[in-house]
């Protein structure tokens, strides 16, 4: 059977097929990374002055009607230490971090493993975040919702 004049096409005899697919995927396997790449405003520490980090958060955060279509959602990232003591779990299984500076970070929809892990040792994390700003009874707090994150290492609670 043949396609149109532009057509491409590819054939393998069925006896080399399995080691076809097998070569083919370590191929792709050496060529290819899946890790995700984010594109930041801000980059945080834990402990970073709070003034400053809370004003740059709501800052972003007052700018919400300006992501759209073409206009990404602004980022941050944050390297922070979190132990029991700093961690949460509110209704609906939203985790709630709390910095040491006092920022807040959520992470909506949290699953038993996070829960676990984040409940009984001290954990180094690498986040992404969308800003956020929380009103509560006339008050007006930074607070960063948790898009991303990854586990830089972590160790027992005692």
């Amino acid at each position: 059977m043949a396609g149109h004049p532009g057509a491409f096409g590819a054939s393998v005899d069925e006896k080399i097929f399995d080691d076809f697919c097998t070569t083919l995927n370590n191929e792709f396997d050496a060529e290819l990374s899946c890790e995700k790449i984010y594109y930041v405003d801000y980059y945080y520490k834990d402990d970073d002055s709070p003034e400053k980090m809370s004003k740059q958060i709501i800052n972003i955060a007052e700018m919400n009607d300006w992501w759209g279509k073409d206009i990404d959602r602004a980022l941050v990232a944050i390297e922070f230490t979190c132990s029991p003591s700093q961690f949460k779990v509110m209704a609906s299984n939203t985790l709630k971090f709390t910095l040491k500076n006092g920022i807040s970070i959520i992470k909506f929809g949290g699953e038993d493993s996070e829960i676990e892990l984040f409940g009984n040792k001290v954990v180094k994390v690498m986040a992404v975040c969308e800003c956020n700003k929380n009103e509560w009874n006339g008050n007006v707090s930074a607070q960063l919702l948790l898009t991303d994150y990854e586990i830089k290492g972590f160790h027992d609670y005692f």
